[in-house]
C-alpha cells in the first residue's frame, strides 16, 4: 500500500489552499500558501484525485511538471499567479476543498 509522501506536521500554522485543474488533461492540483513564508507557494499535484486525501493520488504516478510562459489568475483572490509558479500549462479553477 502507498503512503502519502508528505504530510503537514501537526501544530503547523493554517495555509491558504487553493485547487486547480488542467483543462487539456484534467490533471488536479493543489496550491499551499502560507502566510508567513508569502514568498514560497507550494504545489501538490493530485493527478485525477480530487482531494489530497483520496487513496488515487497515491497510486498515480509521479507527474511531470511543465511550466509555461502564460500568466494565469487566482479564481479565490484575484491577483497575479507569476507564470514561474505555475507547474502546469494550463488550469480551471476549482472551489477550495
Amino acid at each position: 500500500m502507498h503512503k502519502p509522501k508528505k504530510l503537514r506536521p501537526l501544530g503547523r500554522s493554517p495555509v491558504l489552499v487553493q485547487n486547480y485543474q488542467c483543462r487539456v488533461c484534467g490533471t488536479n492540483w493543489m496550491r499551499e500558501f502560507d502566510p508567513q513564508t508569502p514568498d514560497h507557494l507550494e504545489w501538490v499535484c493530485l493527478h485525477h484525485a480530487s482531494s489530497i486525501l483520496d487513496p488515487l493520488a497515491a497510486l498515480e504516478p509521479e507527474a511531470s511538471s511543465p511550466s509555461t510562459d502564460r500568466p494565469s489568475e487566482s479564481a479565490v483572490t484575484r491577483e497575479p499567479i507569476i507564470a514561474h509558479d505555475i507547474p502546469h500549462p494550463v488550469f480551471r479553477p476549482e472551489a477550495a476543498v
